[in-house]
């Protein structure tokens, strides 16, 4: 992930939720809290908003989240 690590260090002692042997981890747990910060800051207000905003941004993101 290249994500500056002054944005990671807020969130080390986070934690993952999923489940390891959940089919649904296709991207990194990093990655999904940066899009979900973006995304309230941009106004999201549920998950529907901050995937929506996801989809939107992806080009920019792909720049510097490792994305699959």
């Amino acid at each position: 992930m290249r994500v500056p690590s002054s944005f990671q260090d807020p969130f080390a002692s986070l934690t993952e939720p999923r489940s390891t042997h959940a089919p649904n981890q296709r991207h990194e747990w990093l990655a999904m809290l940066v899009i979900a910060v973006c995304a309230v800051i941009c106004g999201a207000d549920g998950w529907e908003d901050s995937e929506e905003y996801g989809k939107a941004q992806a080009d920019g993101f792909a720049e510097v989240l490792d994305f699959p």
